[in-house]
């Protein structure tokens, strides 16, 4: 009984019925919530992230010519500096810089971005908010790395279409019972918005 491993059991509902599934790997908290992106459709972010910003990492990660990164990448700072909480910005301000290190030294820069930041974490003597700060830059370089990932780009873009299609039958009047969060509408046609 002892050597096995903790298990998260996720309960599905399936029309009148419940599905379960377990997660047995790894306990980390990122890859449990990529267990649960994966498995609900829902989208869950780190602290220190933003839907919307994840939505433009996306299309950035998805651009490979140069030119189209750097206009991404402009509009995305331009973006930053036009959001109206200080918090938002701050956050936005993130994704803009790490989107100017990936446009400037390539996609494996976030690998080593990735051991840089843990390494600053690991380090004694940085104060409690330079550590915050540091996880959450970290938080952003992780959502970049996961929408890297072919697999989550598609579960990405079909939770974006599926949200569309939800406006799309509340804007014509049907209601499916389900309560829209504000970060929802905040990551919707983020690449129109830029």
């Amino acid at each position: 009984m002892h050597d096995q491993l903790l298990q998260v059991i996720l309960f599905k509902k399936k029309g009148r019925r419940l599905e379960e599934v377990r997660y047995g790997a790894d306990m980390d908290k990122d890859e449990i919530l990529t267990f649960l992106r994966h498995k609900t459709g829902m989208y869950l972010n780190l602290p220190g992230t933003l839907r919307k910003y994840d939505s433009v990492a996306r299309w950035f990660l998805k651009a490979e010519n140069p030119v189209e990164r750097e206009k991404i990448v402009e509009k995305a700072e331009s973006q930053a500096e036009k959001e109206k909480k200080e918090e938002t910005r701050i956050k936005a301000r993130k994704y803009a810089k790490v989107m100017r290190m990936v446009a400037s030294r390539g996609n494996d820069a976030l690998d080593s971005e990735k051991e840089r930041l843990l390494r600053l974490l690991e380090g004694e003597g940085t104060s409690k908010e330079k550590k915050e700060d540091l996880e959450a830059t970290l938080n952003v370089v992780k959502a970049f790395l996961r929408l890297r990932d072919p697999r989550e780009q598609r579960e990405e873009e079909k939770r974006e279409e599926e949200e569309k299609k939800k406006k799309t039958k509340e804007e014509d009047g049907e209601d499916d019972d389900s309560d829209d969060e504000e970060g929802e509408e905040k990551g919707k046609n983020a690449r129109e918005e830029l």
